[in-house]
């Protein structure tokens, strides 16, 4: 039996993003992982780089990364894979929280009084509240955000279900053959 050798070190410390736009978001339903077999609540939100609370909250971050480090004596990752550039010049921080044994934790969505609401859709505007962690395996070490829960600020572009398009044919354009398309 191989004894398992893998540790998360959590800062002490909780962060919350600046408002920012959801996209790829999967926290009702995991996600199955199809490269490495894994299933995932995962959200990613997109900020502007410029912003002075993104700034901000880089900053936070990147002190808290170099303390986290420090704790086990390794330096700080080079490249962090959950913050990415993302198109139009903004960035983007992807959360994952894995379902493990079976066992579904969803992270909480909560409106802006703080009650439950359905999950965000692209586009939407939202916070997320999450934990950073350093983590420690056989194979390396690296340093990744875990959400926490996900506020919903404002509700943008998304469709809560698609098939409510058909509800409003007769106000729609029709096309030749009464198509509404």
């Amino acid at each position: 039996m191989t004894k398992k050798n893998d540790t998360i070190t959590f800062h002490p410390g909780k962060f919350i993003t600046p408002s920012g736009t959801a996209r790829w978001v999967h926290l009702a339903e995991p996600r199955k992982d199809e490269r490495f077999g894994g299933v995932n609540y995962e959200c990613t939100i997109e900020f502007n780089p410029q912003s002075p609370e993104y700034k901000s909250m880089i900053k936070s971050l990147e002190a808290a990364i170099k303390e986290l480090c420090k704790g086990i004596g390794k330096p700080v990752p080079q490249k962090l894979s959950w913050l990415r550039e993302a198109p139009g010049g903004r960035v983007s921080i992807g959360f994952k929280r894995a379902v493990r044994d079976g066992k579904d934790k969803p992270i909480p969505v909560l409106d802006t009084d703080k009650k439950p609401c359905e999950e965000p859709w692209g586009g939407d505007d939202i916070r997320v509240a999450f934990n950073l962690g350093l983590w420690k395996t056989a194979m390396g070490y690296g340093v990744k955000p875990y959400p926490i829960a996900v506020q919903v600020l404002q509700r943008n572009k998304g469709v809560k279900n698609v098939a409510d398009v058909f509800d409003d044919i007769e106000t729609s354009v029709l096309d030749a053959d009464g198509i509404p398309f």
